[in-house]
């Protein structure tokens, strides 16, 4: 593992502690549209409120990241767990 992340391994894995908002594989465009979306709803004034809009949208969009993240990992979980259960029956059926 690459030194800068040997002590924060789950920033590869989840990203929700990645320091740029965007990672591989994500769309930009969406979280354009996202961060357009909130600068249309808060409507900042100023350097301070849109750094504090853009701010909002990186939590929104690292929110969603893990919310994906944790979905997938509990789908692989029960996948694992309705193997394990097929092969304690000794079922050879598919699903």
């Amino acid at each position: 593992m690459p030194k800068s992340n040997r002590n924060h391994p789950n920033a590869l894995k989840h990203g929700a502690f990645a320091k740029t908002a965007i990672l591989p594989g994500e769309d930009p465009r969406e979280f354009e549209e996202l961060h357009s979306a909130l600068i249309e709803e808060w409507a900042p004034v100023g350097p301070t409120e849109e750094d504090a809009v853009l701010s909002i949208a990186k939590g929104v969009w690292r929110k969603r990241r893990l919310q994906k993240f944790l979905h997938t990992e509990i789908q692989i979980c029960v996948i694992i767990l309705s193997i394990r259960f097929m092969i304690k029956r000794g079922g050879s059926e598919q699903f």
